[in-house]
């Protein structure tokens, strides 16, 4: 049986997720492929389960099939729908980060 400060603290610990979005370039031309960087830091102080990180394109770009990464390890392209898709996190504790990488395409 805990103390009545650690069942504040179970009761109170929420993660907080920062993101953070990044590109290779800032001003592209038509046809060119930009790298499009996404960090999700968990600052908060509990974990953070099955949670979505939701990418949205930019108007005027498409994604690259193939090209979508977590952590530097391959993954499944994404549905996109209405220019957004969903990156799945089963789970992101307390100060770690997950980096979401994907290239896009000017048209």
């Amino acid at each position: 049986q805990g103390t009545s400060e650690e069942q504040w603290a179970a009761l109170h610990s929420r993660p907080n997720i920062l993101l953070s979005i990044s590109a290779d370039r800032s001003n592209p031309l038509p046809q060119e492929m930009i790298t499009v960087n996404v960090r999700a830091t968990n600052t908060g102080d509990a974990e953070a389960v099955d949670t979505s990180v939701i990418c949205q394109l930019p108007p005027g770009t498409s994604y690259v099939p193939g090209s979508l990464k977590v952590n530097g390890e391959s993954y499944p392209d994404p549905v996109i729908t209405e220019g957004k898709f969903a990156v799945h996190v089963p789970s992101l504790p307390t100060g770690q980060e997950v980096l979401i990488q994907y290239h896009i395409v000017v048209q």
